[in-house]
């Protein structure tokens, strides 16, 4: 189960893809455009270092792991020597397209749920208290940054998400009762083979 995921709010979702061995595939286009975000992702690191603050970007230090070893995440990197605090950051970099990108400006990193719960869990497990964002628009190569505080009670409650989808026999209620519901038309799950299947053992309504 991935820390990267677990911010996303159908629990079915996840524990299908945990339980069951969903993997999602892509057209090419996208699969360019995630080599696209990892580019960036690179150039962002390049450009912090040339301004001279100190990441650490390591598998031992950017690697976390709960519940022997079922639940796991990988932070882009330990940064330290930022202006506004004398704190170590934990450092998260991503690219968005512009109308994402505008959503984050006017509303921070909450308006992305799964990167706000990547960045508390990275600082829980490595028991930092500070996130240090760095966010690239992906059509003008614009950059904006935030710095995020750790919410040891929401760290708890993500923990606990994770440890419910983990140890669940059958899978959760998902996000709507209804196949054609705004959300679920965009899941790959949402089909009687996956999502709209019955899981549990004889059949029994869910």
């Amino acid at each position: 189960l991935g820390m990267s995921e677990i911010g996303a709010e159908c629990v079915r979702r996840l524990w299908l893809k945990y339980h069951k061995g969903f993997v999602e595939t892509f057209e090419g286009r996208l699969y360019r455009l995630f080599d696209t975000g990892h580019i960036i992702a690179r150039r962002i690191v390049k450009d912090l270092r040339a301004a001279g603050l100190k990441i650490n970007r390591s598998k031992k230090a950017n690697s976390f792991s709960d519940f022997d070893g079922k639940f796991q995440g990988h932070s882009d990197g330990i940064i330290r020597g930022i202006k506004e605090s004398t704190k170590v950051h934990i450092l998260e970099v991503k690219s968005a397209s512009a109308k994402k990108f505008k959503a984050f400006k006017d509303k921070g990193i909450e308006s992305e749920p799964k990167y706000a719960a990547q960045a508390q869990l990275y600082m829980g497990y490595s028991g930092l208290e500070r996130a240090f964002f760095v966010l690239e628009n992906k059509d003008t190569s614009e950059r904006w940054q935030e710095r995020v505080r750790f919410d040891k009670g929401r760290f708890n409650m993500l923990r606990e998400k994770a440890r419910l989808i983990i140890e669940a026999e059958a899978p959760p209620s998902g996000i709507s009762d209804r196949p054609d519901w705004w959300a679920c038309k965009f899941c790959a799950l949402n089909n009687e083979q996956w999502c709209r299947k019955d899981w549990r053992e004889g059949g029994a309504p869910f």
